[in-house]
């Protein structure tokens, strides 16, 4: 025993009393009257039930029979990790170790307490060496754990099978392997992973949220939700998870309303919670409510660990500029503008990296006037023809949302002119209809799920109407929907490829549409047809009412429509291969 560890256990005892009276009494009326074996059995049942502060009591007392007892004093430091009183945490198991150096029980109590140190590579080497000495089941698992935070998947199915091949009823570490083939892409293996956790533990909180996520990227929404209402049932902490993700299934349906209910519970759980914020901004954007720019802006409070100032005049006289975007990075960007004045940015992912830009605009007292996550190509931001209202700095950030925040960004800001030129972005909701746009003759794939790893089912024509069922799901830069054909073919497809968007509003009779011509006005005509007379030319911008088709006429598909003034006639809807009209769907719930 070496002398610095008698000297910190003289003090302890005099803190604790051992040397006056033999007995101490802690707050409890617990008293040190049993023997150390009694006393580290009832510090076990303590640990065991979460209740750390009365298990260091007890572990305290077998100490003080038996100084020399390196379980207590490995497990009396692993409770003070948990309670996170790093330092004596440390120093016990310091000491644990000085006592027995093939332990590898200590190691490993050792390397939770780095792991919730936030020290992963010295909880990494304690595993190793716990491992190295024989231990099997918990090493093992808890060493898989940090491969999976890094990432490193294969490693930790390794470590999770080694866990399980020495506890083949771990349900930790079924849960744990399943985590692995889900972030793999594997989900029918991590549902049976899932499956295996809750044989044996049916109240597992974490099984049932996370076999939720399975069922959520395989399409099956109502197991999802009975999954994740199992959790929120289980569990007695970090209830902000399942209701994000209750939220988040409910979006992907369409109940926006449901899902504002949702997520409202998930921030009332931790106020922090950056992904909720940033999932009600985008539900209220899909609403058009500008009540999202302000959970843009304080998702982007909460995500910055370095802001960098950039200049807004040398992006506007270059016509742009190139910058580079990693984890928590805020730009800053300040200027004036008039009342009126228009401003416009784009942030561009360039070479469709894994990047999910954000926008948010700011004014001069810190209030969110603008923002934007999704609504430019893939999963690009882009404000367009924001006009203030009064005379004012503005401030202009600009960083990522949680689909991917490392790769290069090209940035363009316009103030005072017209707006950007940037492709016509039409917007999607759950239960609308969805028109399939390609060009040069290409078709637009229909795979079995929402990623490039699915297989492709089928592949879509030009002009082909489906419903859109869910969505949108980001995965691999691309934003992905559920559509249905009518011949009752469900597959996923993405919104945009590259300059186009690939699924575009159809025109509905009964609802409205906008007159999308560049630079010309559309002629209505008295029948479906070129020999028809023209009615009247209608400029880009015009609201009108679908009442009948499509009917084809010569080279062109041909909707009536009326204008808001009640002139009724014939028009195209696609024009030297441009849409000249497009639909304008309302969410099917919420205003």
């Amino acid at each position: 025993m070496s002398k610095s560890f008698l000297f910190r256990y003289l003090l302890l005892a005099l803190l604790v009393g051992l040397l006056l009276t033999g007995v101490p009494t802690f707050a409890q009326g617990i008293t040190c009257d049993q023997s150390a074996s009694t006393h580290r059995s009832q510090g076990h049942d303590y640990y065991n039930a979460g209740e750390y502060a009365l298990a260091i009591e007890q572990y305290t007392c077998a100490l003080g029979a038996d100084p020399n007892d390196a379980v207590s004093r490995r497990f009396r430091g692993v409770a003070y990790g948990w309670l996170g009183e790093y330092d004596k945490a440390l120093e016990d198991l310091n000491t644990a170790i000085d006592l027995d150096r093939f332990s590898s029980g200590a190691y490993n109590n050792r390397g939770i307490v780095y792991e919730l140190m936030g020290d992963s590579d010295s909880a990494l080497t304690d595993y190793t060496r716990a491992i190295d000495l024989g231990g099997e089941t918990y090493p093992y698992y808890n060493r898989g754990n940090i491969y999976y935070d890094r990432k490193e998947y294969s490693l930790a199915l390794a470590d999770y099978n080694k866990a399980l091949e020495d506890n083949p009823e771990y349900p930790s570490a079924y849960n744990g392997r399943g985590m692995a083939h889900y972030a793999m892409g594997e989900y029918d293996l991590a549902l049976t992973d899932y499956n295996k956790a809750l044989e044996y533990d049916p109240e597992y909180a974490s099984a049932y949220n996370n076999r939720g996520n399975s069922y959520f990227m395989m399409g099956d929404y109502d197991r999802a939700i009975s999954d994740y209402n199992h959790s929120i049932e289980y569990r007695d902490d970090a209830m902000e998870i399942p209701y994000f993700n209750l939220a988040l299934t409910y979006n992907n349906l369409g109940d926006y309303e449901q899902a504002l209910s949702d997520i409202n519970k998930s921030l009332n759980y931790d106020s922090a919670y950056t992904r909720a914020y940033l999932l009600r901004g985008n539900i209220y954007q899909t609403l058009e409510n500008p009540a999202g720019f302000a959970d843009f802006a304080h998702y982007v409070d909460l995500i910055q660990t370095r802001l960098v100032d950039w200049s807004a005049e040398s992006v506007i006289a270059t016509s742009g500029a190139q910058l580079s975007m990693e984890e928590g990075v805020v730009y800053r960007m300040t200027f004036d503008v008039l009342a009126g004045q228009n401003v416009s940015a784009e942030a561009n992912v360039i070479d469709n990296a894994e990047l999910d830009p954000l926008l948010v605009i700011l004014d001069s007292e810190g209030n969110a006037v603008a923002g934007d996550d999704d609504s430019g190509l893939n999963l690009d931001a882009v404000i367009r023809n924001f006009e203030p209202s009064v005379t004012d700095t503005y401030t202009l950030l600009l960083t990522h949302g949680d689909s991917g925040s490392n790769g290069e960004i090209n940035f363009k800001l316009s103030i005072g002119g017209a707006a950007i030129d940037a492709p016509e972005i039409y917007n999607l909701y759950v239960g609308n209809h969805a028109s399939v746009f390609t060009t040069g003759g290409d078709r637009l794939n229909l795979r079995s799920g929402p990623g490039l790893n699915f297989d492709i089912i089928g592949r879509l024509e030009k002009g082909t109407v489906v419903t859109l069922v869910e969505g949108p799901h980001k995965a691999n830069g691309y934003a992905w929907w559920r559509i249905q054909t009518d011949d009752g073919t469900v597959g996923w497809s993405v919104e945009r490829v590259e300059t186009e968007q690939t699924l575009q509003p159809a025109l509905e009779i009964g609802e409205q549409a906008i007159v999308n011509t560049v630079g010309d006005t559309l002629n209505l005509r008295s029948g479906p047809g070129v020999a028809f007379d023209v009615v009247t030319q209608l400029a880009r911008g015009t609201m009108v009412t679908v009442l009948e088709g499509p009917q084809s006429g010569g080279d062109f598909t041909w909707w009536k429509i009326r204008t808001e003034d009640g002139v009724e006639g014939w028009a195209v809807e696609r024009a030297d291969g441009e849409r000249t009209l497009v639909g304008v769907p309302l969410p099917q719930n919420g205003e």
